[in-house]
C-alpha cells in the first residue's frame, strides 16, 4: 500500500500519512464484517485517499529521488535523457483511465500476480488480463507517437 500511494503521489512522507489514516478508518469501521476482502478495500482506500489528496493539494509527480538514487553514475545529460522518459512516461500513465492505470500500477510497478490484483480490485482474472493489456498497448501507441513528434521537430 505505501509503495501504490508513493507512486501515486510522488512523495514517500505524504504516502506514509496516507497509509496510517486508511489503516486508521479500516480499524475504526464498524462494518469490517460486511468486507469481503481486507487487502483489496485497504488498497482502494489507498489509491482514493492519495487520488483525492492529489486533487486536493494540486500535486505533481516528482521522481528525482528515485531517478538520482539509480544513476547517480550517469552522465547529466543522461540523467536528463532519463527523466524526460519517466516524466513522459507518468504523462501517459496519467492518459490512462482510471481501472487500467490502477492495473498496469499493480502488475509492472509493485509486481503482483494477476489473481492477485483480481483480488485486490475485485475483479475477474480475465478482466485484469483484458485490462492490462489495452494498457500497455495504449502506452506503446501513445509512446511511439510522442517519438515520431520529437524526431519529427528534430
Amino acid at each position: 500500500m505505501l509503495r501504490l500511494a508513493s507512486r501515486i503521489l510522488g512523495c514517500h512522507n505524504d504516502a506514509e500519512d496516507i497509509v496510517q489514516d486508511c489503516y486508521e478508518k479500516f480499524l475504526l469501521n464498524t462494518k469490517k464484517e460486511q468486507i469481503q476482502n481486507n487487502e483489496a478495500f485497504l488498497m482502494t482506500m489507498v489509491r482514493n485517499a492519495s487520488l483525492d489528496f492529489l486533487r486536493k493539494r494540486h500535486f505533481a509527480f516528482q521522481t528525482d529521488e528515485i531517478l538520482n538514487h539509480h544513476i547517480s553514475h550517469e552522465s547529466p545529460d543522461k540523467i536528463l535523457e532519463l527523466k524526460e522518459s519517466e516524466n513522459k512516461l507518468d504523462q501517459l500513465l496519467n492518459l490512462l483511465n482510471e481501472k487500467h492505470r490502477t492495473v498496469y500500477h499493480l502488475r509492472e510497478i509493485e509486481e503482483y500476480e494477476l489473481e492477485e490484483i483480481a483480488k485486490i480490485l475485485n475483479i475477474s482474472y480475465d478482466d485484469v488480463r483484458t485490462c492490462l493489456s489495452r494498457a500497455r498497448k495504449k502506452i506503446r501507441e501513445l509512446y511511439n507517437a510522442y517519438l515520431n513528434n520529437e524526431r519529427g521537430t528534430k
